[in-house]
């Protein structure tokens, strides 16, 4: 049995473009939610190799969002109930999570 970090980890890996293959649990974003529409997160990882920022919603929340360097929701990893603190790794290839 994987465990839920594992597979946030293989779904995130698949929007930074490192070659894992990992359960599906991402969904490409409309381009319709910006990082302005958002109210509140709770942690922020930045990946200055892929322009992108990671976004969790963190206890009481379900929210793992990607976005743009210009602010447009790319990804969100669904179903990661609690996700809290965020980890990039120094090459940027892989994202670490907090579940509870």
């Amino acid at each position: 049995m994987r465990s839920r970090g594992t597979a946030v980890l293989a779904s995130l890996a698949l929007i930074t473009g490192v070659s894992v293959i990992g359960p599906a649990g991402l969904m490409a974003g409309s381009g319709a939610a910006a990082l302005a529409e958002l109210s509140t997160f709770y942690a922020m990882a930045v990946d200055d190799a892929h322009d992108q920022v990671f976004l969790s919603g963190g206890p009481g929340s379900s929210f793992l969002q990607v976005h743009g360097f210009d602010g447009v929701q790319v990804a969100v990893v669904a179903d990661q109930p609690g996700a809290s603190d965020l980890e990039l790794s120094a090459s940027s290839d892989r994202l670490y999570v907090a579940l509870p």
